[in-house]
C-alpha cells in the first residue's frame, strides 16, 4: 500500500516531522519556524495540539506529505475566498494534523480514519491537553479538508458523514464551553468583602427602592387577579425605579411607542417590562408575596428597613437580570435569539479579557438579525439603567468589580432558563 505521506512521483522519501524525547518537534520543517511564532509553553505536554504542534510550522512548499496535501492545496487555491494568508495558515495546520495522523497510524484518505482522528482530537481537548487557539485552527483546516473531499470523492456520502460528525462534535463542545469564563470566575473566591458588596448592592435602583415599596404596601395592597399591579398603581411603583409610566385603558398609541420622551401608557404592568421584571423578582426572592388578590411583605422583607440581607439582595439581582434577559420580544424566535445574544454580551462584560463563545452556535443568520440586535441592546440598556452593567466609551459593556460574581451567577441562571424553555418547546 502506498504511503500517503510519501509522494511516489518524486521517487524519494520525504523528510518527516519527528519529536524529540522532550516532546519538541525536530527535522527540517521544525527549523523553519520563526522564533516568535508561538510561545514555547503553549498547550500541555503530550497534547496533539499542545507544544509540539505550536512549534511546528512547515515550509510553504509542502512536498513531504504526498498527494493528499498537494491536491488539497490545489483545491484551496481555486476557492473564491482564497487569500495567501488563509492558504498558508490552513496548510500549515493541516500538515500538523497529518503528522498526528501518521503517529497514530491513520490515513487522511480513509473516511473511517478521519472519524477516529476527530474522536482523538476532541478527547484530547476534553482532557485539557489542547491549546485552544491551535485546536480551533486545526478544526478549521480539517473542515476545509473535508469540504475538499466531499467535492472530489467518488463516494461523497462517506465524507459527508465525517463532516456531520465534526459539526456535531463542535456544537457539543460549544454548548459545554460557552460559559467557561463564568465558571472559571465562580470557581475562584470572590475577593470583594461582603460589606463592600452590600454597599454596592444598596446603590442599585431596584434594591434602593425596596423600603419605599414595602412602606407603600404596608400590611397589604390589592392587585389584579393575576397578581400584577393595578393600572392605578403603575405610575407610583414605576416611579420608584425612575420609570415614567402610567396606567390607562386608552387604545394603544403609536406616539407613546416611538416617542422616547413620552411616558409609557400601560394598559397592564406587562407593558412596562422593567417594572414587570422587578415585580416578579421581588416575589421570587420572597421580598413580597401574593395571597389571592392581595400582595403583602414576604419573609425576606423583615430587614428591609435597615437593608436586605446579602443573600436576598443577590437573589433579587439574579432574578431581575434573568427576567430582563429572557423577557418577551416582538417575535418569539427573535426574542430567544436576543436572549442568547444578550447572554454573550454579559459573558464578555464579566470577563473582558476573554472572548466569549457563542452560547447558541447553531443559530442561523436571517432577516431578523437587526431585530435581534435591537432587542438584545435594549435589554442591555435596561440592565444598565438598573446599575448592573456600564457601557464603556467604545460601546462595549462592562461590569463593576463588586458585581462581577453576582452578575456571572445571574447570567448562568438566565441561560439555564432559556435552555429550559427551548427543551419544553421540543
Amino acid at each position: 500500500m502506498t504511503d500517503p505521506f510519501d509522494d511516489p512521483d518524486l521517487g524519494t522519501e520525504r523528510p518527516r516531522m519527528s519529536r524529540d524525547p522532550d516532546g519538541s518537534a525536530s527535522g527540517p520543517a521544525a527549523s523553519a519556524r520563526p522564533a516568535d511564532a508561538r510561545p514555547a509553553d503553549a498547550g500541555t505536554a503530550g497534547s496533539a495540539f499542545g507544544p509540539a504542534a505550536a512549534r511546528y510550522v512547515p515550509p510553504s512548499s509542502q512536498p513531504q506529505f504526498g498527494p493528499s496535501a498537494h491536491e488539497f492545496a490545489a483545491w484551496l487555491v481555486r476557492q473564491p475566498d482564497f487569500t495567501p494568508e488563509f492558504f498558508e495558515d490552513t496548510m500549515n495546520m493541516f500538515e500538523s494534523v497529518l503528522v498526528v495522523m501518521r503517529d497514530e497510524g491513520l490515513r487522511p484518505d480513509v473516511p473511517q480514519h478521519m472519524e477516529q482522528l476527530i474522536q482523538l482530537m476532541f478527547a484530547d481537548d476534553a482532557a485539557g491537553g489542547a491549546d485552544p487557539d491551535l485546536f480551533d485552527d486545526a478544526l478549521a483546516s480539517l473542515d476545509a479538508y473535508l469540504h475538499f473531499r466531499i467535492e472530489n470523492s467518488r463516494d461523497p456520502e462517506e465524507w459527508e458523514d465525517v463532516h456531520d460528525l465534526l459539526e456535531e462534535a463542535i456544537e457539543a463542545r460549544d454548548d459545554e464551553n460557552w460559559d467557561a469564563p463564568l465558571n472559571e470566575l465562580l470557581a475562584e473566591e470572590d475577593p470583594v468583602p461582603d460589606d463592600v458588596k452590600l454597599r454596592a448592592y444598596a446603590e442599585l435602583p431596584f434594591i434602593r427602592a425596596v423600603p419605599d415599596l414595602l412602606a407603600w404596601i404596608g400590611k397589604g395592597r390589592a392587585v389584579t387577579a393575576t397578581g400584577a399591579l393595578r393600572r392605578a398603581d403603575i405610575e407610583y411603583v414605576a416611579g420608584l425605579l425612575g420609570i415614567r409610566a402610567y396606567g390607562t385603558n386608552e387604545p394603544w398609541s403609536p406616539r407613546s411607542a416611538f416617542d422616547p420622551d413620552a411616558p409609557i401608557a400601560a394598559r397592564s404592568m406587562s407593558d412596562v417590562p422593567l417594572l414587570d421584571a422587578w415585580w416578579e423578582a421581588l416575589q421570587t426572592a420572597h421580598v413580597i408575596e401574593r395571597e389571592r388578590s392581595r400582595v403583602r411583605p414576604g419573609p425576606a422583607a423583615e430587614r428591609a428597613s435597615t437593608g436586605l440581607a446579602i443573600d436576598t439582595a443577590e437573589e433579587m439581582i439574579g432574578y431581575l437580570l434573568a427576567n430582563i434577559v429572557t423577557g418577551s420580544g416582538w417575535i418569539a424566535p427573535a426574542s430567544t435569539d436576543a436572549a442568547f445574544e444578550a447572554i454573550a454580551l454579559l459573558v464578555s462584560a464579566v470577563d473582558p479579557e476573554r472572548e466569549a463563545p457563542d452560547p447558541m452556535p447553531d443559530g442561523d443568520p436571517s432577516l431578523l438579525d437587526d431585530v435581534v440586535d435591537d432587542i438584545a441592546q435594549s435589554r442591555m440598556e435596561d440592565l444598565a439603567s438598573m446599575g448592573l452593567v456600564v457601557e464603556g466609551a467604545d460601546g462595549t459593556w462592562e461590569v463593576r468589580d463588586e458585581l462581577r460574581h453576582v452578575v456571572a451567577r445571574a447570567t448562568v441562571l438566565a441561560a439555564t432558563l432559556v435552555y429550559v424553555d427551548l427543551d419544553d418547546e421540543d
